[in-house]
């Protein structure tokens, strides 16, 4: 690789390196953004447009592909029975059954807009964002895929004595309320997603269990937390160690 003769080309340079094996230092010329490099394109009028270097690592540009992250999935002790919202004759645009926040997907990112809908008063977002245990807040309502693996508690006995025994409420095997809203169905249908009974939609007014939960994402490989641990609010369902793409 070819030493530029600029600070900021050498960072560019081995960006992209990193990305497609190349160093293309031949195609930049300053002044370089790092805003720029992370999310492509050209937000400062510098004249140059730069391809995105990856999307996954935008909250920590520093993670380029190949270093592993820790995903670990969290979710309450306790639960409660509530209606989906009390907005029920109106779509909420934009929700996804995905997981993973980096990637504008999953429960943290479909908790705000059904929170945030015209008339929303009440609803199982807004008391999982609302809640807190042992000093942890910000808990979301997961989406269809969040809380199916939650889901898969119910059938295991360890998790479930753990549960109880620190005073909380078992994993029940019937629907509990997601926060994705499948599009192809009424306005007044929600997802619900149960160890016994599948996923589906079910109407918004029903009343069905909530369990918040917590999608936790850690920007380098930790083994602190196993699943069964009770830590951070609650109890751990699920790790990931993935590499950032």
């Amino acid at each position: 690789m070819a030493v530029p003769t600029s600070g900021v080309l050498t960072i560019q340079g081995l960006a992209q390196e990193a990305l497609y094996g190349t160093y293309g230092s031949g195609t930049v010329t300053p002044p370089i953004h790092i805003f720029d490099m992370v999310n492509g394109g050209n937000s400062h009028g510098s004249g140059n447009s730069y391809p995105l270097v990856n999307q996954d690592c935008l909250p920590n540009p520093v993670n380029l592909p190949g270093i592993l992250r820790t995903v670990v999935f969290v979710a309450a002790l306790t639960e409660s029975s509530l209606q989906w919202s009390n907005v029920q004759d109106a779509y909420v645009l934009g929700t996804n059954n995905g997981w993973d926040n980096l990637n504008g997907t999953g429960g943290l990112y479909n908790t705000p807009l059904i929170i945030n809908q015209a008339g929303e008063t009440s609803s199982a977002a807004s008391y999982c964002n609302s809640f807190t245990s042992g000093g942890y807040s910000d808990w979301i309502l997961g989406s269809s895929t969040e809380v199916g693996w939650m889901n898969d508690i119910y059938n295991q006995s360890a998790l479930q004595s753990t549960i109880t025994g620190a005073g909380g409420t078992a994993v029940g095997g019937t629907g509990y309320w997601t926060s994705y809203q499948d599009g192809s169905g009424s306005p007044a249908w929600a997802n619900s997603s149960g160890y016994l009974t599948g996923g589906g939609n079910a109407a918004k007014s029903s009343y069905k269990p909530v369990r918040p939960q917590k999608t936790i994402q850690f920007s380098t490989p930790t083994i602190q937390y196993q699943v069964g641990d009770l830590a951070l609010g609650g109890i751990v369902f699920k790790v990931f160690q993935l590499n950032w793409i």
